[in-house]
C-alpha cells in the first residue's frame, strides 16, 4: 500500500513539473506575449523612476511592452479589449 502511494505521488509530481515547464516554454517562445505598463500620470511626476525601471528590464529581456494610462483600462469594456489591445501594439 505504501509503495503504491509513493508511486502515485511521484507520478503526480512529474506531471505537475512537466506542465509547469511546458507553460514556461510556451510563454517564453511566444511572439504574442506582450505587456502593458499601466501608470497613473499624476504619480508619474514623483515616481517616474519606477516605470523607467520596469521598461528597462522589459527592453533588456526583449519583451514587447506599451506604456498606457491606467484610466484607459477603466474606460474600456471587456468586449472591446481585444481591439484596443491590437491597436496599441
Amino acid at each position: 500500500m505504501r509503495k503504491i502511494l509513493l508511486i502515485i505521488i511521484f507520478v503526480f509530481l512529474i506531471i505537475v513539473f512537466s506542465l509547469k515547464f511546458y507553460t514556461y516554454f510556451i510563454i517564453r517562445n511566444s511572439s504574442e506575449f506582450k505587456i502593458f505598463l499601466a501608470y497613473n500620470p499624476s504619480l508619474l511626476l514623483n515616481h517616474e523612476y519606477a516605470i523607467r525601471a520596469y521598461a528597462s528590464v522589459l527592453q533588456e529581456e526583449g519583451i514587447p511592452f506599451q506604456r498606457i494610462d491606467y484610466s484607459i483600462l477603466n474606460s474600456i469594456s471587456i468586449n472591446a479589449a481585444p481591439w484596443i489591445y491590437k491597436s496599441l501594439f
